[in-house]
């Protein structure tokens, strides 16, 4: 998974126009020293954009869109005019902030292994 993330990464040398990529681990401690594998992981597959979100329950990586059945939705951002009200975009990226600002994201360059994290390879 480290090396997944530090190629991402790479993109700011070899791509710097008008953005960046950032990585962090976001790593939940197990519960009562519990030991049960794929337990209390964020296994969250949703993405955010200025005008929409996507949802969806696949894996991102090509081989999974071929050869798995999986269910997406795409959400446009729609024209709210109550001020009190949020679109599910906007709610959606209210989620991924409070995720990626937690006490439970480790940024990848500044930490080796995180802690709970036995899959680093």
């Amino acid at each position: 998974m480290r090396s997944f993330l530090e190629s991402l990464g790479s993109w700011n040398v070899t791509e710097p126009k008008n953005g960046s990529i950032k990585t962090k681990y976001f790593v939940v401690p197990p519960l009562n020293d519990t030991q049960i594998p794929y337990t209390r992981v964020n296994h969250n597959k949703y993405m955010v954009t200025d005008k929409a979100a996507y949802v969806g329950t696949s894996n991102w990586s090509g081989d999974y869109f071929i050869s798995t059945g999986g269910v997406s939705c795409i959400v446009k951002k729609p024209n709210i005019t109550d001020p009190d009200s949020l679109s599910i975009p906007e709610e959606l990226k209210l989620v991924f902030e409070r995720d990626w600002d937690s006490s439970y994201t480790f940024d990848i360059n500044t930490v080796e292994q995180p802690p709970y994290c036995h899959d680093n390879k």
